[in-house]
């Protein structure tokens, strides 16, 4: 063996173990005395399988670890080839054409292969390296063969793992990325190249710049400082980053993309993109058909609340407003005159909760114009009568809460038709004035003004009216105030906050 010299290929652990060995013993002690002790030892002990080839590849040494994967002797394989050892042909086919190579290009070469042992499914990495003799010419052939069962089952693990990987992305459009902090090297996902449209003919991985200048290119221009600044303060104090953004592909398409970001290993920033478009567009069409829901729901509420006020509630309240013109002038005993006021107290009683309840569905609406709704109610209660109607607005008119306005219509309505009933009055002014925070409504009448309260009926017969409208004033939290000189006529006003 020492007059053999081995052309060992680069890389081999086993042949690196044994040249290093070799040197270091051979310090110490001569070739031919490491030849037949050390050398040997170790070449037995070894975990790797060492074998010789002569040129006819009958197998000359073979070390002991053989027998572990085949259940061979080394003493049963001396003198045979592979094919004559009872390997399965598919291994015997691998071998000669492996030793083929070899005899025929006298140079090293490696094969990898899998069978069946007693204890299992092995794979295997031989390195067939070829013999000289001093005379230079090949002499055998020496085969070094170690198990790598676990690397590769890691590696189909791995490659089945990034397959599964690849496979999940894909469906669930999300891509991963990550970025070096100090070199600035950037890898990314087959997905994150799906997602940002990357031209599929060009190889891949793209060189880092070029990764870099299509994330930028594709990043919607209104979105780049924000998505920059967010990614920037991530990367420098390596603190994790959520943000949502917009890329517009090259054929103008608009996506929508989220993307998390963390420290990984080391100096590697990581994270993932999500392309969202779907679920933005989903939640866009959910927003809509909620809203046409509550806006048709609203718009129902809103005309039964307008029916029952234009309806119901006029009606019972110019039945609270009859009875109580009637009542004071009735003659009738004073069990009969205490009926009537109670007739009449529930007739208020139910205009206040019909109001209640008209407020009540239109408060889901936004702000009304006010000035439109007084003006017109005022113009229903004066047009039967020979009342002439006069409107004055001042200030900038705005729009309110529509419970100001409810309770700013009830007012003016019930307003008037005290003047209609009572008043005998030629014409009647409503104003209306805006502030910065409060707004004034006023009616004013040229009649005959109001009469006194009648004890004779507990002190609050023919004054009902007025009792409801400092109600639904104080209700919206406003003010109401009533002044009126006999023969002059009558003021009310309702002072009311522009905002509730």
């Amino acid at each position: 063996p020492s007059l053999l010299r081995n052309r060992w290929l680069p890389g081999s652990v086993a042949a690196g173990l044994l040249i290093a060995v070799f040197a270091a013993r051979r310090r110490r002690v001569g070739p031919r005395e490491l030849s037949r002790r050390e050398l040997r030892a170790l070449i037995d002990n070894a975990p790797d399988t060492v074998i010789r080839f002569d040129l006819g590849l009958r197998i000359r040494f073979v070390n002991p670890v053989v027998e572990v994967y085949t259940g061979l002797a080394p003493a049963a394989m001396l003198g045979r080839t592979v094919a004559e050892i009872g390997l399965p042909p598919e291994n015997v086919r691998e071998s000669e054409d492996a030793l083929g190579t070899v005899l025929a290009t006298q140079r090293p070469t490696v094969m990898e292969f899998s069978f069946e042992t007693p204890v299992g499914m092995r794979y295997f990495e031989s390195r067939l390296v070829p013999e000289f003799g001093a005379d230079g010419a090949m002499q055998s052939v020496l085969g070094l063969t170690r198990e790598v069962t676990e690397r590769r089952v890691a590696e189909v693990t791995a490659r089945r793992s990034e397959a599964f990987l690849a496979e999940g992305q894909r469906i669930s459009h999300t891509g991963s990325w990550s970025r070096n902090c100090v070199t600035g090297a950037v890898v990314w996902s087959d997905e994150q190249y799906r997602i940002f449209g990357a031209d599929p003919a060009v190889p891949r991985p793209w060189p880092s710049e070029a990764l870099g200048a299509l994330f930028w290119e594709r990043v919607h221009p209104a979105d780049r400082p924000f998505v920059r600044r967010t990614y920037e303060q991530g990367m420098r104090d390596f603190t994790p980053v959520a943000l949502e953004y917009r890329i517009v592909l090259a054929d103008g398409t608009v996506r929508h993309i989220a993307s998390e970001g963390r420290r990984g290993e080391g100096d590697d920033y990581i994270g993932t993109i999500m392309d969202v478009t779907d679920r933005v567009r989903a939640n866009r069409r959910l927003r809509r058909a909620i809203k046409a829901r509550y806006e048709a729901a609203l718009a129902e509420r809103t005309r039964i609340a307008r029916d029952m006020h234009d309806g119901l509630l006029q009606d019972v309240t110019a039945i609270a407003l009859q009875l109580g013109a009637v009542l004071p002038h009735a003659s009738t005993t004073p069990e009969v005159a205490a009926r009537l006021a109670g007739i009449l107290r529930l007739a208020e009683q139910a205009g206040r909760q019909a109001r209640v309840a008209v407020q009540g569905m239109r408060r889901g609406g936004g702000a009304v114009d006010l000035v439109a709704a007084v003006q017109a109610a005022a113009q229903r209660a004066t047009a039967p009568s020979a009342l002439a109607l006069t409107v004055r607005v001042s200030g900038r008119p705005c729009l309110v809460p529509p419970p100001t306005c409810d309770a700013a219509v009830s007012i003016v309505q019930e307003a008037i038709a005290n003047v209609v009933t009572h008043a005998e009055a030629r014409t009647v002014r409503l104003a209306v004035a805006f502030g910065r925070t409060r707004l004034r409504l006023s009616v004013r009448d040229d009649g005959r003004g109001m009469p006194p309260p009648a004890p004779a009926a507990g002190g609050d017969v023919g004054h009902f009216g007025l009792v409801g409208m400092r109600e639904r004033a104080a209700a919206v939290g406003a003010g109401l105030v009533v002044s009126t000189v006999p023969g002059r006529g009558t003021l009310i006003r309702l002072e009311a906050p522009l905002r509730p």
